[in-house]
């Protein structure tokens, strides 16, 4: 980056760490700008004046800031507001040089109080045809052996061919399917793990333990969270659900790959 070539300061952000990883010393615009996790129009972040970090962020010459249209423009403002504050200078984000970046074209349309039909009507009617030999069709085998061609082989599996290749597919219990599906046709044995549930009773509040039984809780698969069984195998692909550590890459949905499994560890590599 010729901003850094120059000696000056240049910080990357994004509003996501999977975003952030392919930024030049990117990192999240949270830990960055330490914004509250509850945001309203009047917050400021956790950055104390005449601190380290404070100081870095008054040398800054240029933020680039990527993804920003899925942030509220409360996180916005109350970057601005704490740069002013900060570096004692009322101009807008202390005068540093802001770049703001998304695709707009993932931006979904809106009509004020419109109904879903106006909405729609709203959209660019232009169409793509999609060729009949690659609509959805009922046989999964066949979709499964068309983008994951002998991947019951030994040997076939390897991290590149994995890599190279995914199905996507917009609802969840689908996605299901074809996981267990594609896990079953996969070399190695496979090893189960099961979830620890338990329910959390406030103080004062009725003990409510005996209505959700255990075999209830562990019924649940809610959207962002593992599966209460979970089914590995060595070499299979897994999606990670937490941000670890933005700076080894170990973010919200870093893909790995399993190379150990234990009754407690389950041992992931990154792709090769």
């Amino acid at each position: 980056m010729k901003v850094r070539s120059e000696g000056m300061v240049a910080i990357c952000v994004a509003s996501s760490d999977i975003t952030a990883l392919l930024l030049s010393g990117g990192r999240m615009v949270y830990s960055t700008f330490k914004i509250p996790i509850n945001v309203n129009d009047s917050s400021f972040c956790s950055i104390e004046k005449n601190s380290a970090h404070a100081n870095l962020i008054c040398c800054t010459s240029l933020i680039i800031w990527d993804e920003v249209l899925i942030q509220h423009h409360h996180f916005v403002e109350a970057a601005d507001r704490t740069l002013r504050d900060i570096c004692d200078d009322q101009r807008s984000f202390r005068g540093i040089t802001v770049v703001f970046s998304s695709d707009f074209c993932q931006t979904l349309p809106v009509v004020v109080k419109g109904s879903w039909e106006q909405i729609g009507n709203d959209v660019n009617k232009s169409k793509v045809a999609i060729p009949e030999n690659i609509r959805v069709s009922p046989d999964l085998k066949s979709l499964i052996d068309a983008v994951y061609y002998n991947i019951g082989v030994e040997g076939i599996c390897t991290n590149q061919y994995l890599k190279d290749w995914i199905i996507l597919s917009s609802r969840n219990d689908d996605v299901d399917t074809i996981n267990r599906t594609i896990l079953n046709i996969f070399p190695e044995n496979k090893q189960t793990y099961l979830s620890l549930n338990n329910v959390v009773i406030e103080e004062g509040a009725d003990n409510i333990g005996n209505i959700y039984p255990v075999e209830y809780l562990n019924s649940l698969n809610p959207a962002g969270m593992p599966p209460s069984k979970l089914d590995l195998k060595i070499g299979c692909p897994i999606i990670l659900f937490r941000n670890l550590s933005s700076y080894q890459g170990l973010c919200n949905g870093s893909r790995l790959v399993v190379t150990r499994l234990t009754d407690h560890i389950v041992e992931v590599a990154f792709y090769a």
